[in-house]
């Protein structure tokens, strides 16, 4: 026997009992109290205690009184027909020879309306007869403990008697603990029976047997135990059967009051808290025999069997809800709608649902086994926190055939659910499910080859349906089927060459299929799906290049194909790119199947009786090309300068000592916007630049005292923002470039006194950029470019005269010069794989001009230092090489750029001794659309 029956309690009776066999050398008188009279008894030792009748009152005042009721085959303590019974402080019914059996049918009979009443605690240690009917016995009675009560039944092998039980209206209140067990081995003797509308409480219990059937509630009677409750078989036997329309609660009631899903009349209930224990061995823990009425059971608590830790009966709904504890041991329901809830706990064991249109959740707790439904409209869900790690199979019915009679709906939400229709062993199986519904973030990963879903699968807006690695052909739903898609169906996961195959039918709510290709030529390994049956609806296709260095194709690289019906839509998903190389690749629908191709698609002839010839297949080049080629020549040509863009009129005379001076510092301005095309014609680019430049001299001196040489340095910063369009594919790219140079200049003019002769200009820099790429829906590329420019200029002016009147002098200059372009970008890799490198630099710009321009001022500005240069220039401007990149060595290139014309207007001056400014507008134009409007505004100081 378990060490915790031996309470305070049950030691005391033991003692009792061993005190009786010395004390008692004969039997004492039963003590007995007729109708209408009140009696008082001191007796402490008694062979029974009778009151009967109404107005009958039998009070015991000896503070442990003990019934010897075997002595003529009397019962202990009776008390019928509206009669009382108190004992001041203790009782015992104990016999003098517990090892005889009970010469009468009950120790404690309680009848007719009567009433018991232990103040202190009340025990009882007999051994039932064959078929009596039980120890305690209240029938429309009611029996009142203040403290514990202890029940021990010295039971004789297969007898079949009660412990404790009520009948008709009778009530039992224990104020302490209640300890009824039965430890005889192989006894049939039930512990307790509780029958017809009566109730027992408790505030503890503890029931342990050795029988058959440890506790039985029949009818509408109620069982309630506040506190910590132990319902325990110790081998061989039930533990709780619950029949009718009765109410169960027991350990914790008020907790687990709070989680009940019905408290209704006409439905037998059953509560477990959290402090309650039911535990049968090789028996059934609960029993539910609900007859006319359906039942629920509520567990918070702990129930333990080596076999049905949970059986139901009937043809009625019965509900089971684990809302904590642990349940060890399998369930069984009846053919009834039955339902099983479990929001946290543990549920170590296997479910039978049974036949009928059952109802399974779990949205919590661990559970473990196998879930079986059986035939009907049955219906599960799977959601939240929910820790089904260790499911091994769930099986919605058991017909091959989805009908009307016979179906199954399992619904996923918000959880990872990892499983398939194949019974092997991995992943939890799934047998005979017609609907099959992924919601809220639900996340299924297919673990075999098969998901056989009869009629119809459901992947909301939010959850996805992908495979385990390593799988390499799936089968979704069945011939009949159709296949829901609002979310996201993964084919793409660690490997290329997946082959997905809905056997049936498929629909498109706007939902994604994501799938891994080697972005080359049509014959390009690649990630499939193949539809059996009709498409409908809009699906957007997401496609991750793997490895795939861009290709021109033909066909196409084939991803869907369709074998019904093909009116469903597939297009790119939104705000995304399929890109390799410099190619941009699209999701193009021929015949009933789907292809990627970069090939560029070829407007309906006008007049389709007439064949046209066959033309040249062109395909779709990224803008991002556009970008890197802007950004290059960008880098090339930000900090280049002239001689007059840079110094403007260098020489001047001061008035007052006629001796000529120069500048010591001049600083200027470049806004600029340019215009280009690329070699295939479907790239358009837009650019704008702003550069800042400051120099000064560091050493002039002169030769001959006519000529002038100037020996300076210089620095800037500039930043350039282009923006690249694709007419072929409707995407766009960006390209940023900022920067910085320093560098030296030097500058000789063979000037005489009429302002006539040569100038010789030379400038050498050195550019560091950083530049940035960002294409439409594609990740940053950010990368650093470097080098050299240099220049050589060379010019003649010619003094054509002018008026002597007004001051006003012309002059003619031709000139030509030479730049070399040297700024290089290391070889790019883009996030995507592509490899970028850049073509052009060590480009040699030429450029040969005439300058025309007058030299004087009005009258108005006579003495005032003020003097005005206004010019017009025209230049011709050639590039030996043009400014392009490679993507994966396929080349593109801008064009116009390798004959441009110029013309440039302006005016230079001197505002006063120290301040000389210059500004002019210029426009270069070249072929294929290349244009450039630039703005320069200057100034100088001279100290």
């Amino acid at each position: 026997m378990p060490n915790y029956l031996y309470s305070k309690s049950y030691k005391k009776t033991l003692l009792a009992i061993t005190a009786l066999s010395v004390l008692y050398s004969a039997h004492s008188q039963a003590v007995t109290c007729d109708a209408g009279i009140i009696c008082n008894a001191p007796d402490a030792y008694v062979d029974s205690a009778i009151a009967d009748g109404a107005g009958s009152e039998l009070i015991f005042t000896a503070p442990d009184v003990y019934v010897d009721r075997i002595y003529n085959g009397l019962s202990g303590i009776v008390a019928k027909n509206n009669a009382k019974i108190t004992f001041e402080g203790n009782a015992s019914v104990i016999p003098t020879d517990p090892s005889g059996a009970m010469s009468a049918n009950t120790a404690i009979n309680i009848t007719d309306g009567a009433h018991v009443t232990v103040k202190d605690s009340l025990s009882v240690a007999v051994k039932p007869i064959n078929g009596s009917p039980a120890i305690i016995n209240l029938n429309n009675g009611k029996l009142t403990i203040g403290k514990d009560l202890t029940i021990q039944l010295v039971a004789a092998p297969n007898t079949s008697g009660k412990g404790l039980y009520l009948d008709g209206n009778s009530e039992l209140t224990v104020g302490g603990k209640a300890h009824i067990s039965n430890d005889q081995t192989g006894s049939r003797t039930m512990n307790i029976s509780i029958q017809g509308s009566s109730t027992a409480k408790f505030n503890q219990l503890y029931s342990m047997t050795v029988g058959h059937v440890s506790t039985i509630i029949n009818s509408t009677a109620s069982l309630i135990s506040e506190g910590e409750t132990r319902l325990e078989n110790l081998s061989d036997g039930d533990a709780l059967w619950l029949n009718g329309q009765g109410l169960v609660s027991i350990g914790d009631t008020q907790a687990v009051a709070d989680e009940m899903v019905a408290n209704r009349a006409g439905i037998a209930q059953l509560n477990v808290g959290s402090k309650a224990t039911i535990k049968s061995n090789d028996g059934i823990a609960i029993g539910i025999l609900s007859g006319s009425s359906d039942s629920i059971t509520t567990i918070k608590g702990s129930v333990i069997s080596d076999d049905y830790a949970y059986a139901a009966f009937g043809s009625k709904t019965h509900a089971l809800n684990i809302v904590g504890g642990s349940v060890k041991g399998s369930a069984q329901f009846s053919s009834g709608n039955d339902r099983f809830t479990m929001s946290s706990g543990i549920f170590d064991g296997d479910i039978y649902m049974l036949n009928g249109d059952d109802y399974l959740e779990i949205t919590g707790g661990k559970i473990i086994g196998s879930i079986f439904m059986d035939e009907g409209h049955n219906s599960a869900l799977i959601a939240d926190n929910a820790d089904i790690s260790e499911l091994e199979a769930l099986e919605g019915s058991t017909s091959d055939v989805a009908s009307p009679l016979t179906s199954g709906k399992l619904t996923l939400r918000n959880i990872d659910f990892s499983g398939d229709t194949v019974d092997d062993n991995i992943g939890i199986f799934l047998s005979n499910w017609d609907n099959l519904s992924l919601e809220n973030n639900a996340n299924m990963t297919i673990t075999s080859h098969d998901l056989a879903i009869k009629s119809e699968m459901n992947i909301d807006s939010t959850s996805t349906l992908q495979a385990a690695d390593g799988l390499h052909n799936i089968n979704l739903a069945t011939v009949d089927s159709v296949v829901n898609n609002s979310g996201h169906i993964k084919i793409a996961n660690n490997t290329v060459g997946e082959s997905w195959r809905i056997l049936g039918n498929y629909h498109g709510d706007n939902g994604l299929i994501s799938i891994n290709t080697v972005l080359n030529g049509d014959d390009s390994l690649t990630d499939k799906l193949s539809i059996e049956g009709d498409t409908s609806g809009l699906t957007y296709v997401k496609v991750d290049n793997v490895g795939g260095v861009g290709a021109l194709t033909a066909q196409g690289i084939e991803i869907i194909t369709v074998g019904g019906e093909s009116d469903g839509e597939f297009k790119k998903m939104a705000n995304t790119r399929i890109v390799a190389g410099l190619y941009e690749y699209d999701l193009v629908k021929k015949d009933k199947n789907w292809y990627l191709t970069s090939e560029l698609e070829s407007p309906l002839p006008t007049k389709p009786e007439i064949t046209p010839p066959a033309p040249e297949v062109e395909h779709v080049y990224r803008p991002e090309s556009g970008s890197y080629m802007a950004n290059h020549i960008a880098a090339n040509s930000l900090f280049i300068n002239r001689l007059h863009d840079r110094l403007g009129e260098t020489q001047y005379t001061d008035v007052l000592t006629g001796e000529k001076k120069v500048t010591s510092m001049w600083m200027r301005n470049v806004g600029g916007h340019n215009r280009s095309r690329d070699a295939s014609g479907q790239l358009k680019t837009q650019s704008n630049r702003y550069v800042l430049q400051i120099g000064g001299d560091i050493a002039q001196w002169s030769t001959d005292g006519l000529d002038r040489w100037h020996l300076g340095l210089m620095t800037g910063y500039a930043n350039h923002q282009s923006n690249t369009r694709s007419k072929a594919s409707g995407y766009s790219s960006e390209g940023t470039v900022k920067g910085y140079h320093a560098g030296v200049y030097g500058t000789w003019y063979a000037n005489d006194s009429d302002k006539n002769g040569t100038y010789l200009d030379s400038w050498a820099i050195y550019n560091w950029f950083d530049n940035e790429v960002k294409g439409e829906s594609l990740s940053s590329e950010k990368y650093k470019s470097r080098g050299v420019t240099a220049s050589v200029e060379a010019g003649y002016t010619f003094n054509l005269g002018g008026q002597k009147a007004n001051g006003v002098t012309y002059y003619l200059q031709p000139k030509a010069q030479a730049i070399w372009m040297n700024v290089r970008a290391n070889n790019h890799t883009e996030s995507n794989g592509t490899r970028v490198s850049f073509d052009g630099d060590g480009n040699i710009q030429t450029r040969l001009g005439l300058r025309a321009y007058m030299k004087g001022h009005s009258d108005i500005d006579a003495g005032k230092d003020r003097e005005f240069e206004p010019f017009i220039e025209a230049n011709w401007i050639h590039n030996t090489n043009n400014f392009g990149v490679s993507m994966n060595n396929v080349s593109n290139e801008i064009r116009g750029t390798q004959n441009i014309g110029e013309l440039k207007l302006g005016v230079e001056g001197q505002l006063s001794k120290q301040v000389n400014m210059w500004g002019n507008v210029a426009q270069q134009v070249g072929d294929d659309g290349y244009s450039d409007t630039q703005l320069i505004l200057g100034v100088k100081y001279s100290f």
